[in-house]
């Protein structure tokens, strides 16, 4: 199931750029958005943003094998990806985990980032010729 909301820039800005914000619960997500997320992560390289391999589509597939349900009650909780287009163009991916927990006794809700103990790296998929529109 996805929800989407459609973002505009303050209504005083030069040029209105509609963002598309999609939260997609599926694991298979990832290898659907592949070439996409692969390009977000090649222009955060290219603009000295976050390297490595932990921005790759492979190892966000992996972790979410890992930690997220998928009929497995073990797992952490339930994948989400928030993902946010602009003119029919990915412009930011964010890999989460839901899960329930209590908080000081209290029951609650958590979006938390897709990684563990052993991660390395973990951060937004963005890109940067996008960032003012799509953190918006």
């Amino acid at each position: 199931m996805a929800t989407a909301y459609a973002l505009r820039r303050d209504e005083a800005a030069p040029a209105a750029v509609a963002v598309a914000v999609e939260e997609l619960r599926e694991r298979g997500a990832i290898a659907s958005l592949r070439d996409e997320c692969t390009r977000l992560a090649a222009a955060m390289r290219d603009a000295g943003w976050t390297k490595g391999p932990f921005l790759a589509p492979e190892w966000l597939a992996i972790y979410a094998a890992s930690l997220c349900r998928d009929r497995d009650d073990a797992r952490l909780g339930d994948f989400r990806l928030l993902v946010a287009h602009c003119a029919g163009r990915l412009v930011a991916a964010l890999p989460l985990v839901a899960e329930r927990r209590a908080l000081a006794g209290v029951p609650a809700r958590v979006l938390r980032s897709l990684s563990d103990d052993h991660s390395q790296r973990f951060d937004l998929l963005l890109d940067p010729a996008c960032a003012d529109d799509a953190a918006r």
